[in-house]
């Protein structure tokens, strides 16, 4: 979705564009958080019969309507455009792209993993160190998560406008430098056990770190590649980091808390470490000049092009 948003947009929107689907991430986390907590006031025995199943059946609207969608996309215009020039799409887009572009593929797989750590460790790894840990009321860490999740639906269009204004690179590392600082006192205002802190530090988690990041990580990596690779060349930078990086998130940070005796500083130092891989790989990354990439530069606001 990212990579079609991108070759649909001019270059001078493409960052809040793209933002907005990475920041409706958030918005699947809220309504799962919502969808949980409002299940959770059911008896435990019909919770675990029955009541677990009704956030899934729910789900099926918005599996229709994702379906509906994609059965009417077009091809974007970039795409278009290059097939209208002769160019024949890869044969084997996996191989040529890492053959081609091994360096760009690295930088996008680096760039990305400051952001996963951070989203994982608030919106999993957190939610059990709240309970399990701090021993705090379910309900907490709930509506930390509730109201972390609606800053970051808010907060990622935002920083794509910031980055269509002054650049990708500076939002995204701002992003990650920002989770690296705060990664300490994150964990220290969690500790506190106050309600109220905790859930101001889930808010400038998902406000300001999970907000920057995604702001400027959709156009930063669509602009790594040209259309031959990019779907490829993102999908791939992606994937493989959620592999790598976000999946395992949790599991290490709950392991190195064990190590720690219970001391969540493991896991800060674990969050610092995957923002310097973002900064190094939005750094090194060499990218492709934004206005060399935009098909609809004359056409005007992406909203007035027809599909």
């Amino acid at each position: 979705m990212i990579t079609y948003i991108a070759e649909y947009t001019p270059a001078s929107k493409r960052a809040f564009y793209t933002a907005i689907p990475n920041g409706a991430t958030a918005a699947g986390l809220l309504l799962a958080t919502g969808a949980f907590s409002i299940i959770s006031f059911l008896p435990e025995e019909q919770l675990l019969s029955w009541g677990w199943r009704l956030p899934f059946v729910a789900s099926v609207a918005i599996l229709l309507v994702a379906v509906f969608i994609r059965q009417r996309l077009q091809e974007s215009p970039a795409f278009r455009e290059e097939l209208s020039e002769g160019e024949e799409p890869p044969r084997l887009p996996v191989r040529e792209v890492l053959a081609d572009r091994p360096r760009d593929v690295l930088c996008g797989f680096l760039s990305v993993s400051g952001h996963n750590a951070n989203a994982y460790v608030l919106n999993t790894f957190a939610l059990s160190y709240i309970t399990a840990t701090l021993g705090l009321a379910q309900g907490v860490g709930l509506l930390a998560l509730f109201v972390a999740a609606g800053a970051g639906i808010i907060c990622a269009p935002l920083f794509g406008m910031l980055a269509d204004r002054i650049g990708r690179r500076p939002v995204f590392i701002g992003g990650a430098v920002f989770i690296a600082l705060f990664a300490f006192p994150f964990f220290y205002l969690l500790d506190t056990k106050s309600p109220a802190l905790v859930v101001l530090a889930m808010t400038l988690g998902y406000g300001i770190g999970f907000g920057a990041t995604s702001g400027a990580q959709g156009a930063f990596l669509s602009e790594l590649f040209e259309t031959r690779y990019r779907y490829t060349g993102i999908s791939l930078a992606r994937e493989l980091n959620g592999v790598a990086i976000a999946g395992p998130t949790p599991f290490i940070a709950a392991a190195l808390v064990a190590l720690a005796g219970g001391s969540p500083w493991f896991v800060a130092i674990y969050v610092i470490f995957c923002q310097v891989l973002t900064v190094v790989g939005v750094v090194y990354a060499r990218g492709l000049d934004p206005s060399e990439q935009d098909p609809l530069e004359e056409l005007g606001d992406p909203g007035m092009v027809g599909r």
